[in-house]
């Protein structure tokens, strides 16, 4: 959580985010995706998504 909320506020301050991922050590796809689920769920956008268990 506490990296999402990172690239939301460097967001916000205007840092690319070429150089975000750069900064996180995190792929630039990944800091889109962030960026998104922020946008469309805010707060619970930052969130761990529950993962399916395994057999």
């Amino acid at each position: 959580m506490a990296l999402r909320a990172r690239i939301v506020l460097w967001s916000s301050e205007g840092r690319r985010r070429k150089d975000i991922a750069e900064l996180l050590g995190i792929s630039a796809r990944t800091v889109d995706r962030c960026k998104v689920r922020y946008a469309e769920r805010g707060l619970a956008g930052l969130e761990d998504r529950p993962r399916r268990r395994g057999r």
